[in-house]
């Protein structure tokens, strides 16, 4: 994992072997954001959790992920 620092704190970034970003995590907020990506390194879903608590789940739909 590599921290990255923003207006919002302190995020830690873990990415998967595309070096895309797969999951951010700010310990002090207690929020982690997931990311998805289809095989063109498109993201098509982002869920954000909130204390352990789903608070945002967005899938986008494309032609190549919704056949």
């Amino acid at each position: 994992m590599s921290a990255i620092k923003i207006s919002t704190g302190i995020w830690q970034v873990a990415y998967n072997v595309e070096n895309l970003p797969v999951c951010f995590v700010d310990e002090s907020a207690k929020t982690v954001v997931e990311c998805a990506y289809d095989y063109m390194g498109r993201r098509h879903t982002r869920k954000v959790s909130v204390n352990g608590t789903v608070s945002s789940y967005l899938r986008s739909c494309t032609v190549a992920t919704c056949k």
